[in-house]
This record gives structure tokens, sequence and C-alpha cells, in this order.
């Protein structure tokens, strides 16, 4: 998947912080998953169009993790802990 390198989000997460949020979130990421935020951490996919169902659907931006959401006011509205939160 191509995304525009411009808009990802840094720094990247880490192995250690990924762990982190599993766990306060409860949850196992898929490996496939961890490889893309460890890579493309919030990025837009330049290719964001697919088809499920017989129905087509548009990614906007992936969502990101960061070590400190509150810290930035742009991306935190994009890190997964907040968004699983609310």
């Amino acid at each position: 998947m191509r995304v525009d390198v411009n808009t990802i989000v840094f720094p990247l997460p880490n192995n250690e912080l990924l762990e982190v949020v599993e766990r306060s979130l409860r949850v196992s990421f898929p490996e496939t998953y961890k490889s893309l935020i460890e890579e493309n951490n919030g990025a837009v996919p330049i290719t964001n169009k697919f088809s499920f169902n017989g129905r087509e659907y548009i990614i906007e931006k992936f969502l990101c993790i960061l070590d400190d959401s509150e810290s930035d006011p742009i991306n935190g509205w994009y890190d997964i802990e907040v968004l699983l939160r609310k």
C-alpha cells in the first residue's frame, strides 16, 4: 500500500509502546497491523479505496499510536487510545 510519506506521524511507535497500548486497551493487535503502524503511523494512504461485500469504502487516514496524545493537538485526535476510549 502506498502512503503519502509526508503525513506519517513521528516518532514511529516501537514494540514497547505497542505492548503498552495493547495492555491498556486489553487487545492483541495482529502482526500485520503492528507492521503497518510501525512503518506508516497515522499516514494518509494514496490508494485509499477498497471494496468489500459489494460496497466501496474510503480510508481517509490511518489511526496513529502516540506516546502522549494530549501533547499533539492535531494528531492526538487520531490516536487509537483516544478513539477507543470515548
